[in-house]
């Protein structure tokens, strides 16, 4: 016994030199574990964050970050019959890949940058009524690659902007598109388009082109609006001319639809329905 004490004295040093090593071995391991669990919540959280963009419109978009790159979700389920269509303005500096395939209208696409620098991404959605094709939907995403200091690119949401068109009366021979500041009817009629109540707005608020296309056959209104004009003078603002609508009128199809002039997220004017519009609100 006595023999094995001093073999423990001999070897005590080693002992607890192993005994450290153990010891800061176990602790290392505690603090990865917990680490690892930091960056995992974070990751999720990352994940889980999702932005809404045009949600109250028929084509919202939801954006969120994940390890750096940007997951677009476009919704197109109002037009399922349509189809997604993608286009990089500067395709070198950005990966693009979406699920390959639309549920119902709707599209998942990542965004990952290549390089630094600045790119735009249009994701359109066309459609065609009788012979005119016209654009339901554009979103267009500005991205900016920015490298890290350790030398890897992660993809910020500049800005996002939507362009959308209405459609109406697709069930008749004389359906309307309603893109920008311009009303299209590729069968004509008898559709005629006036501000209501022009006699008391301000002489200029509304200039109304109409034209015709006779080898189509296709009638168009281009509307022009002068916000100038609202404010006389003085100064005073004519309540008339803030709150105008435009009618839109088709007197064999008893349709009626009134639209307002409003600028939109690319600051251009364009048409909407006061009914669109107040939704809005």
């Amino acid at each position: 016994m006595e023999a094995f004490i001093q073999k423990l004295k001999k070897f005590r040093v080693l002992i607890i030199i192993a005994i450290l090593i153990i010891s800061g071995l176990l602790i290392w391991l505690v603090l990865r574990s917990s680490d690892s669990s930091e960056k995992e919540t974070k990751g999720e959280a990352e994940t889980i964050s999702r932005t809404g963009y045009f949600t109250d419109t028929a084509y919202p978009v939801y954006i969120s970050d994940r390890d750096g790159s940007l997951v677009v979700e476009l919704d197109g389920s109002k037009s399922s019959d349509l189809k997604w269509e993608t286009d990089v303005n500067a395709e070198n500096n950005l990966w693009i890949k979406d699920d390959g395939e639309e549920y119902g209208g709707k599209l998942t696409t990542v965004i990952s940058p290549a390089m630094a620098g600045y790119t735009t991404v249009t994701f359109t959605r066309s459609g065609e009524i009788m012979g005119t094709k016209y654009i339901a939907a554009k979103i267009q995403i500005d991205v900016i690659g920015v490298k890290k200091g350790d030398g890897i690119f992660t993809a910020k949401l500049s800005d996002i902007r939507q362009i959308t068109s209405d459609t109406g009366a697709v069930d008749t021979e004389s359906p309307y598109i309603i893109s920008g500041c311009n009303v299209l009817f590729p069968k004509s009629g008898d559709w005629t388009l006036t501000p209501e109540n022009e006699d008391k707005l301000p002489a200029g608020l509304y200039t109304i082109t109409r034209g015709i296309d006779t080898g189509s056959n296709t009638l168009s209104y281009s509307v022009s609006f002068n916000p100038d004009v609202i404010a006389n003078e003085e100064g005073t603002v004519s309540p008339e001319a803030l709150n105008s609508v435009l009618v839109l009128k088709s007197e064999s199809l008893g349709i009626e639809k009134k639209l307002a002039c409003v600028m939109d997220s690319s600051r251009e004017w364009r048409l909407t329905s006061v009914e669109e519009q107040k939704n809005a609100e």
